[in-house]
């Protein structure tokens, strides 16, 4: 959740990010009004990891078996 507080209140230690408001209008799309916020990554301050561990790879195999040994399965990948 984020809470929004004045300059003034932020602490003397702390950086304040960029906050990037983007507005759209998709006509094409259920919701066709989209407003959403960014924040620069490089400026946010957090003291605790801020990194995804990834899986190992024996749960990879486990998972690609489960779907290979399902009878008529699709299956797709992504990288973003």
């Amino acid at each position: 959740m984020i809470y929004f507080i004045h300059l003034c209140e932020k602490p003397f230690d702390r950086r304040a990010p960029y906050l990037c408001i983007v507005a759209e209008l998709k006509p094409h799309k259920a919701e066709t009004y989209r407003v959403r916020f960014t924040v620069e990554g490089n400026r946010i301050d957090y003291k605790d990891a801020v990194t995804t561990t990834t899986t190992e790879l024996q749960t990879v195999k486990l998972h690609l078996n489960s779907v290979i040994s399902t009878t008529r399965a699709k299956y797709m990948t992504m990288d973003i």
